[in-house]
């Protein structure tokens, strides 16, 4: 994972006040990247921001709310967007249905931004149930997995060249190891960088390390 320059890049991170949120930010902002987060909880926005305030902004919103997301997205407009990193289901997992309905509404309100950019990627994260995991839980999985085809055809209408990938976690316990977190940070750049698969609409399953 070698030259992954994000110089002159703006990346935005919806469902950036989790762990993972606060690990991605560091690592595009290492890269060379400009980072917008938003999410629901200031204070870890704040302090995922705190290290870098000339380089990382924030906004507090409800992600899982319509009319916010698409004021945002309108107040944005065609300003060039090319990471859009959507970590809402590890930010609010207790609500798999608001979730699901709410991220692909939140790409459509950032895709005059995201076909402004030259390669912009979107990239979603999710976390595999249990093989204990209940019926909903599993079909929640499945709607996850089905997600990144449906956004690349939402978004096909605003031209450009916008990929989009899932990663989904195998081990859910990986997301709270320092080792885990770091693991997924550097995996989200590679696929985010323009020399990444082209293909679009993929999910890439992946196995955190654990501490």
């Amino acid at each position: 994972m070698q030259n992954l320059d994000f110089m002159g890049k703006t990346v935005l991170i919806a469902g950036a006040d989790c762990p993972a949120g606060s690990e991605i930010c560091a690592a595009f902002v290492a890269a060379g990247a400009r980072v917008v987060l938003c999410g629901r909880d200031e204070r870890a926005l704040r302090e995922a921001a705190a290290g870098n305030p000339e380089r990382v902004d924030h906004l507090v919103m409800d992600l899982l709310r319509p009319r916010p997301c698409h004021a945002f997205g309108a107040g944005w407009g065609n300003e060039p967007l090319d990471v859009l990193v959507l970590l809402q289901s590890l930010a609010a997992p207790e609500r798999p249905g608001a979730v699901i309905a709410a991220i692909p509404a939140f790409c459509r309100a950032f895709a005059q931004g995201l076909a402004a950019a030259r390669s912009p990627r979107v990239v979603s994260v999710f976390a595999a149930p249990s093989q204990e995991a209940l019926a909903e839980h599993r079909a929640y999985d499945r709607a996850m997995q089905e997600l990144p085809a449906a956004l690349a055809h939402d978004l096909r209408g605003a031209g450009g060249n916008i990929r989009v990938h899932a990663l989904r976690i195998s081990n859910a316990g990986g997301l709270k190891s320092v080792q885990g977190l770091a693991e997924l940070a550097r995996t989200v750049l590679w696929l985010c960088a323009p020399q990444a698969p082209a293909i679009g609409g993929a999910v890439w399953p992946v196995l955190l390390p654990c501490d």
